[in-house]
């Protein structure tokens, strides 16, 4: 059962129901038949086009605005879940790999250093006792 919006009658016109609405930014007026002729003579003196629409058609707009406006936000919220989902394997299993490879290199640099070091030695031996 769909609910029934409530009435709002006029400010100016009592007994008069709102019915429109002055949907130009920095206006957005609610309207009843009565005023709809005045406001409209208003924008004109001041060099603006009136943009009125019925009020049943802007809280339509509005009820579709704010279901774009929900699934974005929950669009947004599906990315940020996703991006916050930790897998504690994963990053152990990837800092492990990480670990692996520094640790190769450290050796693989040792043992060049190691071998620079025996080589000098080996060629100062051969030198010396070349001499003797």
């Amino acid at each position: 059962m769909a609910s029934k919006r409530p009435t709002f009658y006029c400010g100016i016109h009592n007994e008069e129901v709102i019915t429109n609405y002055c949907c130009l930014m920095g206006c957005q007026t609610p309207l009843c038949p009565e005023c709809i002729d005045d406001h409209n003579k208003r924008h004109k003196l001041n060099g603006v086009f009136p943009e009125i629409d019925t009020l049943n058609r802007v809280v339509a707009m509005c009820e579709q605005k704010a279901g774009l406006v929900v699934e974005e936000l929950q669009d947004m919220y599906a990315r940020l879940d996703s991006a916050t989902t930790v897998d504690v394997e994963e990053i152990q299993s990837i800092a492990h790999n990480d670990l692996e490879i520094m640790k190769q290199k450290l050796i693989d640099q040792i043992n060049i250093f190691f071998s620079n070091l025996y080589e000098d030695f080996s060629s100062k031996l051969t030198t010396s006792t070349q001499k003797v």
